[in-house]
């Protein structure tokens, strides 16, 4: 199907349902996309399922053949793995996130209701890949820790 001419995809798929409150919602959820184009980002692949049950709810993707525009092609090229949890049933609402790929992982934990905080950190384990897209020479890995906490309206 192509929309326009700056959106298009094989084929797309969702099945599933919401139903119940929101801090108990009874969901199963999937989505599926092949063969995604927009402009110059494009996807080969998205599987991503939603399901809860009593105040929990998670959500699993796996994305394979992404492109970035001015990133090399095959930078993303290699499955990336999304998780996401949270407790809707909890008054502090937690959150926690992971996306894992060979060139990039993100682990964040947060509670989300009043006064926000949590913690972030980032990984790059082959910085020579990333390096090369931006016509670098540079090998070795990185991390970044991130915390953050929201205090009378101010997020720091």
């Amino acid at each position: 199907m192509q929309p326009s001419a700056e959106l298009a995809w094989e084929s797309a798929s969702m099945d599933g349902y919401v139903k119940g409150p929101y801090a108990a919602p009874d969901a199963n959820v999937q989505l599926r996309i092949r063969g995604m184009q927009a402009g110059e980002s494009g996807l080969r692949n998205l599987e991503a399922d939603l399901s809860g049950t009593g105040g929990a709810i998670a959500l699993r993707a796996i994305l394979e053949g992404l492109r970035i525009p001015g990133a090399p092609p095959d930078l993303f090229a290699a499955p990336m793995r999304v998780e996401a949890t949270a407790r809707l049933d909890d008054p502090a609402r937690p959150v926690e996130f992971a996306l894992r790929h060979p060139s990039l992982v993100v682990e964040a934990r947060a509670t989300t209701a009043a006064g926000p905080s949590g913690t972030a950190n980032v990984m790059l384990p082959d910085l020579a890949a990333l390096a090369a897209a931006a016509g670098m020479d540079l090998a070795g890995r990185a991390s970044i820790a991130i915390r953050f906490a929201t205090k009378a309206d101010v997020t720091r």
